[in-house]
């Protein structure tokens, strides 16, 4: 429960590819500015405990599961790792959220490990948000689950569906991310879970489901929610990523020679909009407790926006909007 009507987030500093020292002065500073609804806990080396006010509460961790540690035993070994620590602080109910930026791997084992699946669900699942040309579409799985049988994807679909109605989005419409749009196009996984897709929207009726999507057609605008495979998943955010930064990259070399001063306010509207390091990072959904992974890189916007996506899902019951999704599903 949040205590004394704030929102308590746990943020680890350790273990991604920005140090702790560089992230600290941005999220006390953010502390100071949310300190009226917020209560952090930040994991840190002991190194940086004398930096810290009163006001916040740090743990100081001698252990760190880098990028480079084998996750499962990484978590085994290294119990006082920051992430370890964060998941025992939600499973005993003590944080409402945990955001992190470290090694992806630990953080799915060790929430496997240490907190209970969600009713329903027989594997959690990554969902992250991605610009398109009309409005944000949500991507679930991005990278939990390299392979998939039908029915976890239609629970995958289940959990977005949840996360763009915390998100305000009454019905959302759902793609089954393929290589073509004719029902019976892809894997015999992907033409049974696009069936049971279509019958549960037809049973239910608290989304639409658009059938299969070609990865082309996602940036259109026209979805709420693409599903998919964690290895296609990934593939597909990393080619987003490296496709906006290429012209994120093209537009900063290029930009300064354009004379109409109406074209660089459009160029900067639309670098903002690519720039995914800005985004929150992906939320770990099918486990009890509010997880967000944040990009290796750990940039401060980044971040930031995580802590105001934690409150968020916090704030609009997100845990328990699943399992009302899942309790009505035929």
């Amino acid at each position: 429960m949040r205590k004394n009507n704030k929102f308590r987030i746990a943020i680890d500093l350790l273990g991604s590819d920005t140090s702790p020292s560089e992230l600290l002065g941005p999220i006390l500073a953010l502390h100071e500015e949310l300190k009226e609804k917020v209560l952090f806990t930040l994991f840190l080396p002991p190194d940086l405990l004398k930096k810290i006010p009163s006001a916040v509460h740090a743990i100081a961790c001698d252990e760190v599961i880098t990028m480079e540690d084998d996750p499962l035993f990484a978590v085994r070994k290294k119990k006082n790792s920051s992430i370890v620590q964060g998941m025992l602080l939600l499973q005993r109910g003590e944080i409402d959220a945990f955001i992190s930026a470290g090694n992806t791997g630990a953080l799915f084992a060790s929430s496997q490990i240490m907190l209970s699946l969600l009713p329903g669900i027989e594997r959690a699942a990554l969902v992250t948000l991605l610009p398109t040309k009309k409005k944000e579409v949500a991507v679930i799985d991005v990278g939990a689950n390299l392979s998939c049988r039908p029915e976890h994807l239609v629970q995958f679909a289940l959990m977005g569906i949840a996360y763009q109605k915390s998100r305000g989005i009454e019905k959302p419409r759902v793609g089954l991310l393929n290589i073509g749009t004719e029902p019976k196009k892809g894997t015999p996984e992907l033409r049974e879970a696009y069936q049971r897709l279509q019958d549960l929207s037809q049973q239910k009726g608290s989304f639409s489901f658009a059938g299969n999507i070609e990865g082309r057609d996602v940036f259109q605008g026209d979805l709420d929610l693409l599903v998919t495979d964690g290895f296609s998943g990934n593939v597909f955010l990393k080619t987003a990523e490296g496709l906006a930064a290429s012209i994120l990259e093209f537009l900063a070399e290029n930009s300064a020679d354009l004379p109409a001063s109406h074209l660089k306010a459009s160029l900067s509207s639309l670098r903002h909009r690519l720039h995914y390091a800005e985004y929150p990072g992906a939320i770990l959904c099918g486990v009890e407790g509010i997880i967000i992974k944040c990009h290796g890189t750990a940039s401060i916007p980044s971040m930031t926006s995580s802590v105001r996506a934690a409150m968020h899902l916090v704030q609009h019951s997100f845990l328990d909007k699943i399992k009302a999704e899942l309790l009505h599903t035929p």
